[in-house]
């Protein structure tokens, strides 16, 4: 269940197999279910269950990084902003936490933390030790700050749908959103101006339309 977004899988049982294509057609029936008792967020978003899905984690923000990629183009919010709510990975465990809040400003996807009630200290050589950065004491105060600022700073697009990005400049992208709103992120190490406007370095700036 906790991966009913994400992964999809047949049934070689000789006895009773079960092929892709059914278990996508039971996966459906399933979620459509349970839709009309309870809105649903899942971990993923395969396309047969976003008509019946209001939030969706852990979805790629970025491109994969391989050779070929010159650009990471946010096709997937450009259809899921403004009907599904998304995320990408943890914050607190991406190894690289001011990149994962540029890069969901960057795709208006909101913020998302794992957090545990024992210091993290507790999975070191564990099962469980993908973990390493989840006490809610060690981040506390960096959530409530963090996260307030940011739910005020995209207050204005929160429902809006993408209606246009483009990267300006190699390390400088633009997200256009249907109200008028504009995000611009700057990935690069020295401050960039654009339209007249200051972009700080490793930071966003959101401009209301």
């Amino acid at each position: 269940l906790r991966n009913i977004g994400s992964d999809l899988n047949a049934d070689y049982n000789e006895n009773s197999p079960v092929d892709a294509g059914e278990a996508k057609n039971e996966i459906i029936d399933i979620v459509k279910k349970l839709s009309g008792k309870a809105d649903l967020m899942t971990n993923g978003a395969n396309a047969y269950v976003l008509p019946y899905i209001k939030s969706a984690v852990n979805l790629p923000l970025d491109s994969n990084g391989y050779d070929c990629t010159d650009y990471s183009v946010p096709f997937l919010m450009m259809v899921l902003k403004g009907y599904v709510n998304y995320s990408g990975k943890p914050v607190n465990l991406s190894g690289d936490i001011q990149r994962a809040v540029l890069n969901s400003a960057q795709t208006g996807a909101g913020l998302y933390f794992i957090l545990t009630a024992e210091n993290s200290e507790k999975v070191i050589k564990s099962d469980y030790d993908s973990f390493y950065s989840t006490g809610f004491n060690v981040w506390e105060n960096t959530i409530a700050d963090s996260v307030k600022q940011y739910c005020d700073d995209f207050a204005c697009v929160a429902d809006q749908r993408i209606s246009g990005f483009r990267w300006i400049e190699r390390e400088v992208s633009e997200t256009v959103f249907e109200n008028g709103a504009k995000v611009f992120v700057n990935f690069g190490e020295n401050p960039a101006i654009i339209e007249e406007i200051t972009i700080a370095a490793g930071d966003y700036l959101v401009v209301k339309g």
